[in-house]
């Protein structure tokens, strides 16, 4: 399946399928979601989502058949600095194949410190297998990251 995989950067015509799999996974796959009423969590989630991809150091790719690079298997949603993926989904169907890692390994180095900002139910794969995976949701808020860095603090609780 790598062979045939190509990582794109995002379209703007992959913009409703990246909401609309964000919005779908998060809200029936994440402990966290479950008792906030459907009517505040699409909304205002839709808005947070949004304005992530408006932050600067800003990214999507996408994991597409190399042949039809309109067939999506799945993205990454994240930003560089600091190393953050907001949110990474890959179709139920085509997990388990080394997809989500390859994605990873396009924006990051897996040696330094990655930050996740939301926590799934399948989340779970990726800080099993890594140990520099910080879960930290408060990165969806912009710049809310330095306040962290301008007191100092060394110390992060890992998941």
């Amino acid at each position: 399946m790598k062979d045939d995989l190509l990582i794109r950067d995002m379209q703007l015509s992959d913009r409703n399928f990246i909401l609309k799999s964000i919005l779908s996974h998060y809200k029936h796959g994440s402990p966290h979601t479950k008792l906030i009423p459907e009517h505040i969590f699409f909304d205002a989630h839709h808005y947070i989502i949004s304005k992530a991809m408006r932050q600067d150091g800003f990214f999507c790719r996408m994991a597409a058949l190399k042949d039809d690079p309109d067939v999506v298997f799945g993205f990454i949603l994240g930003n560089f600095d600091p190393e953050t993926i907001h949110y990474m989904y890959v179709k139920k169907a085509f997990r388990r194949m080394g997809m989500a890692r390859h994605l990873v390994e396009s924006a990051f180095d897996l040696n330094s410190d990655i930050y996740f900002t939301h926590l799934t139910f399948d989340a779970g794969f990726i800080t099993r297998t890594h140990q520099n995976f910080v879960f930290n949701p408060y990165l969806l808020n912009g710049d809310v990251w330095r306040l962290t860095q301008a007191e100092g603090a060394a110390d992060r609780q890992r998941v």
